[in-house]
């Protein structure tokens, strides 16, 4: 995958993290979706490491976890990948 594609892979895990949460929120017994919600998180953080080893961080935060500020030395993440 380039960072064009990891991205958005991350963008769709993210929109299903929020809205597993927001059925979750009424629904806070339904054990399958939890699970589901679980396995979600799971992939949105590995997606989100991947993303930001190879391409760079997708928020300033993440950008202390590299040892340096390094978010306005590149592309934002909304303006247009590598």
């Amino acid at each position: 995958m380039n960072c064009r594609q990891m991205l958005e892979w991350v963008q769709m895990l993210c929109f299903c993290v929020v809205d597993m949460q927001l059925y979750l929120d009424t629904h806070p017994e339904d054990e399958e979706a939890f699970c589901y919600f679980k396995e979600v998180v799971d992939m949105y953080e590995k997606a989100k490491k991947k993303y930001e080893e190879n391409c760079g961080p997708l928020t300033a935060t993440a950008s202390a976890e590299h040892g340096q500020f390094t978010w306005a030395d590149m592309p934002l993440p909304w303006e247009g990948v590598r």
